[in-house]
């Protein structure tokens, strides 16, 4: 298990240059290095004015407000999309073309963001006490991001991990190590609430050589 820091996050203009992102982690193959592409990433944003989205085709995406009045997304013959309640995921596609109008000030959102031939993710929102709860998880790559308060973190292969508000829990899969089938949060507080990221690859071709940014350092 890693936990990545906020002072880790890799802060980077939009692919469109309206607005800021700070990537928490990626995964990226020598073809995505020389391309400029990923396998999957995760980030949070700063929305600071109305502006449309940057173009991610062939890429499925989800985003959750954090905090903020929210913002409308329009996407055109796809609909619209009021984000406007915090922790409240909402998946589309990057192929779309999106447009933001913030609803008010500023806003951060998390994102999570795949290569669909890939990569499939889910986002679980996790709302938690002082007292424990169990969560059953898929054999994949895990991450645990924490939205609001601390807390801590056991696993029934043994390990355990307190992780502050803003940081992310990143939990890899390691041959030496039995797979985590089980995890079990506890709010360090009175409450914490916290995002669990599963990431499950569509191809599993062993001679993929992939790079995770959570490796940096």
């Amino acid at each position: 298990m890693q936990i990545l820091s906020p002072a880790s996050y890799r802060t980077m203009p939009w692919k469109n240059g309206l607005g800021i992102t700070h990537e928490i982690a990626a995964q990226r193959s020598d073809e995505d290095l020389a391309s400029g592409r990923f396998t999957w990433r995760l980030s949070v944003a700063e929305v600071t004015a109305s502006a449309p989205f940057s173009s991610f085709p062939g890429c499925d995406r989800i985003i959750v407000l954090l905090s903020g009045d929210g913002m409308l997304l329009d996407s055109g013959v796809y609909g619209q999309h009021r984000l406007d309640q915090p922790l409240v995921p909402y998946p589309f596609s990057g192929d779309w073309s999106t447009d933001c109008r913030l609803l008010g000030g500023p806003c951060r959102d998390f994102n999570v963001m795949v290569d669909r031939r890939r990569v499939q993710a889910t986002v679980q929102v996790v709302k938690l006490s002082s007292q424990p709860q169990a969560l059953a998880v898929a054999d994949s790559p895990l991450l645990l991001f924490v939205a609001d308060g601390d807390l801590h973190v056991d696993t029934d292969a043994g390990r355990s991990a307190y992780v502050p508000v803003q940081h992310t829990l990143f939990i890899h899969t390691d041959e030496s190590i039995p797979a985590t089938t089980k995890l079990t949060l506890t709010a360090a507080g009175d409450s914490a609430a916290a995002l669990l990221i599963a990431l499950h690859p569509r191809d599993a071709d062993p001679s993929t050589q992939a790079r995770a940014a959570a490796d940096r350092g």
